[in-house]
């Protein structure tokens, strides 16, 4: 995964930090619209 190089970079260079922001803000709004979406959906069900 990019990310993982990214991370294990020894000194990654200002494009890879902004390239990891930019994936970590996105991942983020993913994962809000999923909570979001899904907060009703689990409830009652086994």
């Amino acid at each position: 995964m990019k990310v993982t190089r990214i991370l294990h970079a020894k000194r990654p260079n200002k494009g890879k930090l902004a390239a990891l922001r930019e994936q970590a803000r996105r991942l983020g709004q993913v994962r809000a619209e999923v909570l979001v979406d899904s907060d009703g959906d689990h409830h009652g069900q086994c």
